[in-house]
């Protein structure tokens, strides 16, 4: 119970990561709540938790350093140094981290030097969180396909990436060689697996966000040619039917008997209880083996 609550923390931070990278803070902040509530003890649970809070909490000083209204120079200067050891960038795996750490001095600039205002406080927000209109940007941007090419090629060709089917969201770990080939299908509904396309925000020394658009995605795989996989052969009318049976064998996670009719050879099941994939070779209606 406590790996499979482990495996799901570290699922719901990797989610709060990109949910923030999308600009979704509010999303991010009760994602990585989630994770610290199914493993507290998960390696920067509670360093994303106070990242995502900061950001939420701006451009509300007090709010950004969890003081009270009014708070004295020293409770400010006391709060200022216990969130700076969970924030520091160098302590801090987020992409949120070095925002929040900024965040954290000009609250506390601003709390002791008096500057409490409402309208500074939101203008030194939007100043830091505007996105203009065009990315500050002294080169050209690179042509699609040579920014295709060259994230492709630093990427690694056999690296793992994780996908996410587009209609049943069932998501499963594919080597990124094959995924770029097209052929890829989702274990659940057998559509073709797409690399997802990412927002990646940029901050830039001016105190600025801009958004870089993500790559084209690649062709859909019925305009990829002579890739398209061949058809499944067609029974003959005279042929006698496969017997199917339900399959024998427990689920190595939960011991619940799968439920899935099968017939002899290997087959990728899910458990309906735990919701867990198995690898299982069937031998006949009374043998089976999970792997």
């Amino acid at each position: 119970m406590a790996e499979a609550n482990r495996e799901e923390a570290e699922r719901a931070c990797r989610r709060a990561e990109e949910h923030f990278l999308a600009g979704n803070v509010g999303a991010a902040r009760r994602l990585a709540g989630k994770a610290q509530r199914l493993f507290p003890s998960l390696p920067g649970v509670a360093n994303a938790v106070a990242v995502y809070a900061i950001h939420a909490a701006a451009p509300d000083w007090h709010a950004v350093l969890g003081v009270d209204r009014p708070a004295s120079a020293d409770a400010v200067k006391r709060q200022f140094r216990r969130l700076s050891l969970l924030v520091h960038p160098d302590k801090n795996r987020s992409a949120a981290a070095e925002g929040a750490f900024k965040l954290l001095g000009k609250a506390c600039d601003a709390l002791s030097s008096g500057a409490t205002d409402a309208a500074s406080a939101q203008e030194w927000f939007r100043s830091h969180h505007s996105t203009p209109a065009k990315a500050p940007s002294a080169n050209p941007p690179p042509p699609a396909d040579e920014a295709e090419s060259s994230r492709r090629a630093a990427s690694g060709a056999t690296g793992l990436v994780r996908v996410r089917c587009d209609y049943c969201r069932k998501a499963r770990d594919v080597k990124r060689s094959e995924l770029n080939s097209g052929l890829v299908r989702c274990l659940r509904c057998h559509s073709v697996l797409r690399e997802p396309s990412r927002t990646t925000y940029v901050w830039e020394s001016s105190g600025t966000y801009y958004k870089v658009r993500p790559p084209s995605p690649p062709p859909p795989y019925y305009q990829v040619p002579n890739k398209c996989p061949p058809p499944p052969p067609q029974r003959k009318k005279n042929e006698p039917k496969v017997p199917t049976f339900r399959c024998p064998a427990l689920c190595p996670r939960c011991e619940t008997q799968f439920t899935s009719m099968v017939t002899t050879g290997s087959w990728r099941l899910q458990c309906k209880n735990c919701l867990k994939d198995a690898m299982v070779h069937v031998k006949g209606p009374d043998a089976a083996t999970c792997t």
